[in-house]
């Protein structure tokens, strides 16, 4: 088994280790470090990581990876598994999806050791832990006032990330090319396939999405011959195309359908009203499809968001 070393730390077989690694001070010089928990079994195999919070408030991520932590045993794992529960530390303290610079990290990647702070945060993700591994598994969630059904991305132009996500079995699969400046991306240019778990929304546990993506990264693991078993999934619902519905007003927001649904060409989907309700519009399917994602706040600016169709 060759060594494996984080931040100068010697990750040693057999055992789960913890590794602080230095990513930066707060202004008033509180030292902030990136946690990694390496779990590494005493036979040989791949190196995976998994990754959360790489938007800070996005919070399932971390609770998957403390319930992967505890479900793997380094005496029967074979390999190791990387458990990055919170990248965007910044963010998390803050409770924001974005680094205090207002930069979103999940578009700084490859990033570079004297860029920007979500440069130099990306740099040290990427050369600590994302060069060192075979395989990745990136967390996320909606961002605030929008969720989204617990859904796999994956590259379909690249056929280990096309396999990771038939692995990972989602209730829904996304064909979806990764896009320049993402975790997904940079991961892929330098040879680690990735898939990315989308599920529930930004500051709230959300069971559902927990348990899917928990089960998710089991299953890779158990493709990936790293552990005996987990659990079974269902058959994927395979998305290729996806469409945003846009509010075309503002006002207050009454959705009449939720992520999961399935909807037809004109059926109506939702209804804006101003505050007393004198006067409603009704928001129409473009498209027949799958509902992805839904908004959750009851207020509505023109152009916002509001539904997310697959088909």
């Amino acid at each position: 088994m060759a060594d494996l070393v984080i931040s100068n730390q010697k990750i040693v077989a057999g055992a789960a280790s913890s590794v602080d690694i230095f990513v930066g001070r707060l202004a008033e010089q509180t030292e902030v470090f990136m946690n990694v928990q390496a779990v590494r079994g005493e036979a040989d195999g791949p190196t995976v990581f998994v990754t959360g919070c790489v938007h800070g408030d996005e919070v399932n991520g971390f609770e998957i990876v403390r319930q992967i932590k505890r479900a793997l045993d380094p005496r029967s794992l074979r390999g190791t598994v990387l458990l990055v529960p919170v990248v965007n530390v910044f963010g998390f303290i803050f409770r924001s999806r974005y680094l205090p610079d207002r930069r979103d990290l999940n578009r700084s990647f490859p990033g570079t050791a004297r860029g920007s702070q979500a440069a130099r945060l990306a740099h040290v993700l990427m050369t600590e832990i994302v060069a060192k591994c075979d395989a990745g598994i990136d967390l996320h969630t909606g961002p605030l006032g929008r969720y989204n059904l617990p859904q796999a991305w994956c590259d379909p132009n690249d056929v280990k990330s096309l396999e990771l996500g038939q692995a990972f079995g989602a209730p829904v699969m996304l064909h979806s090319p990764s896009k320049d400046g993402t975790l997904r991306h940079a991961a892929a240019g330098v040879g680690v396939p990735v898939v990315l778990f989308e599920g529930g929304e930004a500051m709230r546990f959300d069971a559902d999405s927990i348990r899917h993506g928990t089960d998710g990264v089991l299953r890779v693991l158990k493709k990936l011959d790293m552990i005996d078993e987990a659990p079974e999934a269902m058959p994927s619902v395979v998305i290729e195309n996806m469409k945003w519905v846009r509010a075309r007003r503002a006002g207050a927001f009454r959705p009449g359908v939720n992520s999961g649904h399935s909807v037809e060409k004109q059926d109506r989907l939702a209804a804006i009203s101003d505050p007393l309700g004198h006067e409603t519009f009704k928001i129409r399917a473009p498209i027949g499809g799958l509902v992805l994602s839904h908004g959750t706040s009851p207020l509505v600016n023109r152009g916002d968001a509001i539904f997310r169709i697959g088909y």
